[in-house]
């Protein structure tokens, strides 16, 4: 059984008291601010009510009355409406939209709040994860006006999920970066909940298509030796590119913290070499043994790294590169469009980019006998099963790999 009660917010170091309403359900409560001050002499407490002493006692009284037998009926319909138990979040929006108590920064449009949003995230979220919000941000005005409508934070439901997948769809995009968009679109919802801009909480149920058939390349420990040795002099450009995309497969660092070695992240060990490094994504410390080509290159450099340069002009310098080395071997790339499988055969320079890397020095490592835990420490996986999703190893490599092992030596 629901009860309400008023209390009043007692403070030694104030003179008035606000007036709180309590609602219980469903071991539940709901603590609400009336906005009501008054001295705590004025307050009855057994009737729960301000005393007639009080100048203004009959319209606050009258407010406290029809707040009480606002709540409750609020509570049902929000029950019957949800199909379940409101929480505290979708309770007070409800009575706080009845007693118009929204300000017109909640009255916000859902677009309206996502650039704002992403403006309050400048400088505390990296460069890669903003450019990411804004392209989602652009999607959705170009939804708009398309559709020429106006989303609202009660607009975002499974019609409009419908409806915005299939926008998408018709523009030709990737069932995984579709999965983004509405990955982000639950990201922003969820924001503004927090922030009890609304109540609608339809979004928890969007479902994020993912593309399990993409099937990502990594390069071998011979290709990135033919790479290493590939002869460059006359190419200081590439040359750099080259280099860079070297260390970062023998690191597994990410571009963003590739780009930030210093002198300074390589340190002595019990007699060996390390990089120390706090990553800018997960903001954990990482210690890397250093490769004799991390080596080499970092003296070729006085012990940087090469001049950087954007990751945009990194990948479109990487595909020239790796063309030119010969890495043109046909490989599939396959990717999901409205729930069908689409096949591309593409050269494998094309597929290339400098998350490659990254997926190089897990795979290689992982051939290599090296520990899945031990590799994970450097990759910054937290589940096995992720990491080894993220591994590129075939079958024909992965019982190769297995024939060493001793159960198969014996």
């Amino acid at each position: 059984m629901a009860t309400t009660n008023f209390y009043l917010d007692n403070k030694k170091d104030r003179p008035l008291s606000l007036i709180f309403l309590y609602f219980r359900y469903s071991k539940r409560i709901l603590k609400y601010n009336t906005k009501l001050r008054i001295n705590a002499k004025d307050w009855n407490k057994e009737k729960q009510r301000i005393r007639r002493s009080h100048k203004y006692s009959k319209d606050m009284n009258s407010f406290l009355a029809s707040l009480e037998g606002l709540v409750y009926p609020t509570y049902l319909h929000l029950l019957a409406k949800l199909g379940r138990e409101p929480e505290n979040k979708e309770l007070k929006y409800e009575v706080n939209v009845k007693l118009n108590r929204l300000n017109k920064v909640k009255e916000a449009t859902f677009v309206e709040y996502i650039k704002s949003h992403i403006e309050s995230l400048s400088g505390i979220k990296r460069e890669g994860t903003i450019k990411h919000y804004k392209t989602t941000y652009n999607r959705l005005v170009e939804y708009q006006k398309q559709k020429k409508t106006t989303l609202y934070f009660s607009s975002i439901n499974q019609k409009f999920n419908n409806d915005f997948v299939q926008f998408l769809q018709a523009l030709n995009i990737a069932d995984n970066t579709i999965g983004v968009y509405i990955k982000n679109v639950k990201l922003f919802m969820n924001a503004a909940y927090q922030e009890n801009l609304h109540a609608n909480l339809t979004f928890k149920r969007f479902k994020v298509v993912k593309d399990g058939a993409a099937q990502p390349v990594y390069l071998s420990e011979t290709e990135l030796n033919t790479l290493y040795h590939y002869n460059l002099e006359d190419n200081e450009r590439l040359e750099r590119v080259r280099d860079s995309f070297i260390v970062a497969c023998f690191t597994g660092l990410r571009f963003g913290d590739l780009i930030r070695l210093r002198k300074s992240n390589v340190i002595q060990h019990n007699g060996k070499q390390i990089i120390s490094i706090l990553t800018s994504k997960t903001k954990t410390k990482v210690e890397i043994p250093i490769h004799p080509y991390v080596s080499a290159i970092l003296d070729k450099y006085g012990g940087q790294m090469p001049k950087s340069m954007t990751n945009q002009k990194m990948n479109e310098y990487l595909k020239e590169l790796c063309k030119m080395v010969g890495f043109n071997k046909s490989h599939q790339k396959i990717l999901l469009k409205a729930n069908q499988q689409v096949i591309e055969e593409l050269p494998k320079y094309k597929l290339i980019s400098t998350h490659t890397a990254r997926r190089s020095f897990a795979t290689n490592a992982y051939l290599a006998g090296i520990p899945s835990k031990q590799i994970m420490d450097i990759t910054g996986h937290k589940k096995e099963s992720t990491f080894l999703k993220y591994v590129r190893v075939s079958k024909k490599e992965s019982a190769t790999k297995l024939s060493n092992h001793a159960f198969f030596n014996t």
